[in-house]
């Protein structure tokens, strides 16, 4: 009886030994994965900032431009390209191969605005789940996942650097009220 007890008890034991190295092993393998996805969300969104500084540079010094032309005001811009963060990203020093959408799946439907066209607002379908292929400004390629609005921001901003905008995609432009009934049915 007693040698059944300690069977029954090395047994039990090298079950808890094995069952926590499998764990180790998984866990290790998990840990891998996740610092590959934090470094391919953190090129995404390193991506993501330089597209939106470079939008919104260009929307102050278009800003800038149109004050000058329409309202009189006197423009303190440059008419050289390598002065904009988006020149200079599309055919300056920084200049590398733009990024491209190599995945989508899913369909999204929602409100989307541009600084390019302000305080203008319009419904768009876009994928769901976007997957794109970018250089870093070191020239080194990356892939990322976006999702939702991470996959909504990628197709836009990739879009005006295909010389698009989002407005090529809806009806119309949203009026104050549609567009605080859209607001109002989203809170809901």
């Amino acid at each position: 009886m007693f040698t059944s007890i300690k069977r029954s008890v090395l047994i039990r034991i090298g079950a808890s030994v094995l069952a926590t190295l499998l764990f180790c092993i998984v866990v290790l393998a998990n840990v891998s994965l996740i610092k590959r996805a934090n470094a391919s969300t953190e090129n995404a969104n390193n991506l993501l900032s330089r597209a939106y500084g470079a939008e919104s540079a260009h929307y102050r010094w278009a800003s800038n431009l149109s004050n000058a032309l329409y309202a009189g005001a006197e423009f303190t811009g440059s008419l050289d390209y390598t002065s904009c963060a988006l020149g200079q990203w599309l055919y300056g020093d920084e200049q590398s191969d733009d990024p491209e959408i190599i995945a989508q799946s899913g369909e999204q439907t929602g409100l989307e605005g541009c600084l390019s066209v302000p305080g203008k607002w319009g419904i768009v379908t876009r994928p769901n789940v976007v997957r794109i292929k970018a250089q870093d400004r070191d020239g080194n390629w990356f892939e990322a996942e976006g999702e939702g609005l991470t996959a909504r921001a990628f197709c836009h901003e990739i879009e005006h650097l295909d010389g698009h905008m989002y407005t090529e995609h809806i009806d119309h432009f949203l009026t104050e009220e549609e567009l605080q009934e859209y607001l109002d049915e989203e809170e809901e």
